[in-house]
């Protein structure tokens, strides 16, 4: 799961906590916008300082005053019972921050009730109902699906999955739950 939250959103959780057979993972972001230097910074010549390869000194942002701090907080809960899992998606803070799900699949089975991507290869949404994928006698079954965009490519996320991908999409404030069994 990823979100175009400052290029930074791809889920790593911050937190594990087990309670009553659930997993619950938790990652907080904040994502500021950076003001430029102040006339005082400027005199004082803050704003030639540079690294020795010749870029911006990397502490250039630090010296920045920070505005309109965005946070988001993303919750997936897991659940397992009799060998079918239940993962729960909640993500709060910014609104109308895009989100991507992607269910990463093998090549060589083959996928059911999901539409192509158009211009990425191996890549499909689930739009809705449950999608399967079929790989000799097994058949895993995934689903609901939605789609409320078509950026599966976030950026800040980790790249495709060498393999077949479907995506389930939508925007914050964002709750999504799928059952795969």
């Amino acid at each position: 799961m990823a979100s175009a939250f400052f290029g930074k959103g791809q889920f790593s959780a911050d937190t594990l906590e087990v309670r009553d057979g659930r997993y619950i993972l938790r990652q907080t972001l904040a994502g500021p916008y950076f003001q430029p230097l102040s006339k005082d910074q400027i005199a004082g010549g803050e704003h030639v300082r540079m690294a020795p390869n010749g870029t911006l000194a990397a502490d250039s942002k630090a010296r920045r005053q920070q505005s309109n701090i965005q946070h988001l907080e993303a919750v997936v809960t897991v659940t397992e019972a009799a060998g079918r899992f239940t993962l729960e998606f909640s993500l709060d803070g910014t609104s109308g921050v895009p989100v991507a799900i992607e269910l990463a699949f093998r090549h060589g089975g083959k996928l059911q009730g999901v539409e192509p991507v158009p211009g990425v290869a191996d890549a499909y949404l689930l739009r809705g109902g449950t999608g399967r994928y079929v790989a000799g006698g097994d058949t895993i079954e995934f689903g609901p699906g939605w789609a409320e965009h078509t950026y599966t490519q976030l950026r800040g996320a980790l790249p495709k999955w060498d393999g077949q991908s479907v995506y389930l999409t939508g925007l914050t404030p964002f709750r999504a739950t799928v059952r795969v069994g």
